[in-house]
């Protein structure tokens, strides 16, 4: 075949999916064998509109695990064949094959989902498999774990399963929430003899264990982190605060077609499981107390600018909290923001620091307890 059409559209499944995905994000081309987030660079609300527009055109369900599982738009196409769309095997979903460096597993944040990590990804390059582990519940028929030693437990084992056998150390980042699951994922690991290379905390403070907040408040909390994060317009709670929890989540709809943030036939469910889990995090982040963990925790802190000198502010706690917990530190100031940690250009120092890692270096500030 001529290489300069072998990622052409080879019949009428991929010609209309390639449509649709000029469509959304507004390429003149795709090459049916482009990576979706690494080659693309596509982004969460960007997947949400083709997997709503996709399941339209072929009357199938597509699930946002198939984006991790085939992020092409050929493998796409043979689901879409096939009539169904693979079902997720459990919460670990690959978000780069990697070309046979040791793994990297990434953590959710308070989202559930590991979207927040195809940056790093791409950042890091192709040699390093980055496995995510994101939240029970958010695709159909599966439900919210509802403590971070239960979510602990069951990635454990679920990861065990795509971890290569033999001395390969374990290599575990979390942004967020998520590096409080690293750490309790690393304790677990210890304890059953398997060796620990890195743990990774981004920008996550020590949780006290005592912070109690309403679940009225945390899905108001949710829906406005929804709005602002996925359609990308500021909600005020208060404007539908009397309206029941189908209602706000109707209107948010509205706002985000208005916004053409959403497509009009867009599937309430999904906001429904995004509220669903994100409740249960905050729910069981509220209630975590970590036990003292024996090794090293990797920091990465955001260190946003003053505002009158425009240099990068020292936080009070160099270690977030966390010297009650862990005996020994290696902290990465980065000059950025909590929410911009993972964009680009700051989620490059904390690629560049990984990788460092992994190669058997320790570029950072060691800091005793």
């Amino acid at each position: 075949m001529d290489e300069t059409y072998a990622g052409a559209p080879r019949d009428a499944v991929e010609m209309e999916l390639c449509g649709i995905w000029r469509s959304v994000l507004n390429r003149p081309a795709v090459n049916v064998n482009d990576n979706f987030f690494l080659d693309l660079g596509g982004s969460s609300l960007e997947c949400v509109n083709i997997i709503s527009a996709a399941g339209q055109a072929f009357g199938v369900s597509l699930r946002l695990t198939d984006f991790y599982l085939a992020p092409t738009l050929g493998a796409m196409a043979a689901q879409i064949r096939s009539g169904t769309s693979r079902t997720a095997r459990g919460p670990v979903v690959q978000i780069q094959a990697g070309q046979g460096g040791e793994p990297v597993y990434v953590f959710h944040p308070l989202a559930g989902t590991v979207l927040c990590y195809v940056e790093l990804a791409r950042a890091m390059g192709p040699r390093h498999p980055l496995r995510g582990l994101q939240s029970e519940g958010l695709e159909p028929g599966s439900t919210p774990l509802t403590s971070i030693d239960a979510m602990a437990d069951h990635y454990v084992a679920h990861m065990r399963t795509a971890h290569p056998s033999g001395p390969v150390p374990w290599n575990l980042i979390g942004y967020s929430m998520g590096g409080c699951l690293a750490v309790e994922v690393a304790r677990r690991l210890n304890a059953q003899g398997e060796r620990v290379r890195l743990v990774g905390l981004i920008d996550t403070d020590a949780p006290l264990g005592s912070e109690i907040l309403s679940v009225d408040t945390i899905r108001e909390n949710a829906i406005r982190g929804i709005a602002r994060h996925y359609l990308h317009v500021d909600v005020d709670i208060n404007e539908f605060r009397h309206q029941t929890t189908e209602e706000k989540l109707r209107e948010l709809h509205s706002r985000g077609v208005a916004a053409e943030t959403l497509p009009v036939d867009y599937n309430l469910d999904i906001l429904r499981r995004l509220v669903a889990v994100h409740i249960h995090n905050r729910l069981a982040i509220g209630s975590y107390c970590p036990d003292s963990y024996k090794g090293a925790l990797t920091l990465f802190r955001a260190s946003p600018p003053d505002a009158a000198s425009g240099v990068a502010s020292e936080r009070e706690d160099l270690r977030l909290g966390w010297s009650r917990i862990a005996d020994t530190f290696h902290v990465h100031d980065i000059p950025c923001d909590h929410f911009s940690i993972m964009d680009m250009p700051a989620v490059a120092q904390i690629a560049q620091a990984i990788y460092s890692y992994l190669e058997g270096q320790a570029p950072s500030r060691l800091l005793p307890s």
